[in-house]
């Protein structure tokens, strides 16, 4: 039961960060159509192309530790039984 309330909370947070892309989308389209020229397709793609960097490898088993120890951290005073562990 418990779990479903995490799930919702995941859902609201996704939910949020897609409705500031959104914004964030409608924005810069609103901004390109007032700009007197428009920047080449290749300058901005390499923007945001330098702006990101990729990610590291990750080792399986430290990624999943890492997860456990952050889901403890933030649900650890809600009695929250691992998956399989539930009584009833």
């Amino acid at each position: 039961m418990r779990h479903t309330i995490l799930q919702c909370e995941g859902f609201i947070y996704r939910q949020e960060l897609d409705a500031e892309r959104r914004v964030t989308s409608a924005w810069l389209m609103a901004a390109w159509q007032r700009a007197k020229r428009m920047p080449s397709l290749r300058s901005v793609v390499s923007k945001v192309k330098r702006g990101r960097t990729p990610p590291a490898p990750v080792d399986k088993v430290k990624a999943k530790a890492d997860f456990n120890k952050m889901v403890e951290e933030m649900a650890g005073d809600l009695n929250i039984q691992p998956t399989g562990e539930q009584d009833g």
